[in-house]
């Protein structure tokens, strides 16, 4: 007897597919040729995103901008601890955030997509200078 094995792997819709297949062969007049048997695997992709900031000290806000976001991905922002407050919703890319005092306001970036669920992408830290002040 003479068993073969395969494997496959392939990447699609944002999935990578594993599948191993043996076949059992026989050349003898008194063997039985065997059946396929196949064992497969789908794999969800991690999301991934990059999370960034840019500061604008005349009107005390931030934008956290989430960029290099992979297809089939949707992003939230956590707030984590600061002096600052959303403008918009969790999930707006960009997120205006505003600052009620100095301080550093910081944020993770969360991404999400089929079998994965609020995966930490990273996160920013956004620093007001102590020398601003709120009109």
């Amino acid at each position: 007897m003479v068993s073969l094995y395969f494997w496959f792997w392939t990447f699609y819709q944002g999935k990578s597919q594993v599948e191993i297949r043996t076949y059992r062969t026989a050349t003898s007049a008194n063997c039985v040729t065997g059946s396929t048997n196949t064992v497969s695997w789908i794999v969800d992709v991690a999301p991934v995103a990059t999370p960034t900031s840019q500061l604008f000290t005349c009107d005390g806000t931030a934008s956290l901008l989430a960029t290099g976001v992979s297809g089939g991905t949707t992003i939230g922002w956590q707030y984590v601890s600061g002096p600052v407050n959303p403008t918009g919703t969790s999930t707006s890319n960009p997120l205006l955030i505003t600052f009620s005092s100095a301080g550093t306001g910081v944020y993770n970036l969360l991404g999400s997509n089929t079998g994965c669920t609020n995966i930490n992408l990273g996160s920013v830290s956004v620093v007001m200078p102590t020398t601003f002040l709120l009109q």
